[in-house]
């Protein structure tokens, strides 16, 4: 009844974690589908051995490394069952994410996809906040006009390691446009929550890994990249898909981004600063990690204020968040 798809490349020391994570559901997947993105360490031979022993596991192993958007629509094209979770070798899926994704899916069945709250974790596994509906809605189907005035209060917010997706709607809907990066996921996840409506669950059903070496991280701190990104998301939002998003929510998002990413890049910035004097000067490690990151909240404030979306500093960099990653 449900694909699984895990893509991977040089994830040997996650993998089996993220493997038993899907096998281990509470309800199984009739088809996992594995596709080893030319990976150069051990991957290949843990993902094989995993294969002798579960006959839903299918391997594809690309003859090159075509990168993690290929993957997911090669993965889309193959997979046979009707409904389709995407995961990632570096993420994890918790034990009945699968069952209550179904569950709902079949009681509403207009539902093009369903979603949870994701927990967050650094790059050994320890848990640093959670991603969730800020909605006071708690239903469990939000229906298109729901939908709508959640886009508008808080732009795209799906989490894609606790999606499960009918795949019909998503082909339907133009599948993961690589022209769009890190944006693919959640993008066509609002066209498809503006167009049928969703399931949602407020429990935390995965848990994601913010390290900057993956994929979104290490293109957010690249500006030129990212203005790219954002070009293609506004341009579709301006043409093909023009029925779905208004003038204002573009202008919105537009200015909410070049904020992020304003500040992603700083935080960068910063963080180099402070690993080079961690490593030739432990004794001021400290205090200069207070003033680095002082001056990151001084940024953060001002370029804020330059976007003129004061409201948005307690939302992208609340205290809290401010705290983890000072912990880091």
């Amino acid at each position: 009844m449900i694909s699984v798809v895990l893509t991977s490349y040089n994830y040997a020391s996650f993998l089996t974690r993220a493997i038993d994570a899907v096998l281990h559901q509470s309800v199984k997947a009739s088809e996992f589908i594995i596709i080893d993105d030319d990976s150069t360490d051990s991957s290949l031979e843990i993902i094989k051995e995993y294969a002798r022993s579960n006959l839903q596991i299918k391997i594809v192993k690309n003859d090159s490394n075509k990168g993690v958007i290929w993957s997911i629509n090669y993965g889309l094209k193959v997979a046979t069952n009707p409904f389709i979770l995407f995961a990632t070798a570096d993420d994890i899926v918790h034990s009945d994410l699968i069952e209550k994704s179904l569950v709902l899916l079949t009681r509403y069945p207009s539902a093009a996809f369903f979603t949870a709250a994701v927990d967050i974790m650094d790059k050994q596994g320890n848990q640093l906040e959670r991603w969730s509906s800020h909605s006071s809605n708690k239903k469990e189907y939000v229906n298109q006009e729901e939908s709508r005035n959640q886009m508008n209060r808080r732009g795209f917010w799906f989490a894609g390691a606790t999606s499960v997706f009918r795949r019909q709607m998503i082909v339907e809907a133009g599948g993961f446009m690589p022209e769009l990066g890190h944006y693919c996921d959640s993008f066509i996840s609002q066209v498809l929550a503006l167009r049928h409506g969703y399931c949602y669950s407020q429990k935390s059903l995965a848990a994601i890994r913010m390290d900057k070496s993956s994929y979104s991280q290490a293109i957010k701190v690249n500006i030129t990249m990212e203005k790219e990104l954002q070009y293609n998301v506004i341009k579709l939002m301006k043409t093909k898909y023009s029925d779905l998003f208004p003038p204002k929510f573009i202008d919105e998002w537009s200015k909410v981004n070049k904020l992020i990413s304003a500040i992603y890049s700083k935080r960068a910035e910063i963080a180099k600063k402070q690993e080079f004097f961690q490593n030739n000067n432990i004794f001021l490690s400290f205090f200069l990690k207070i003033f680095f990151w002082f001056q990151f909240l001084i940024f953060a404030m001002y370029v804020t204020a330059i976007y003129g979306r004061g409201r948005l500093f307690f939302q992208y960099i609340s205290f809290t968040r401010l705290w983890l990653w000072l912990r880091r």
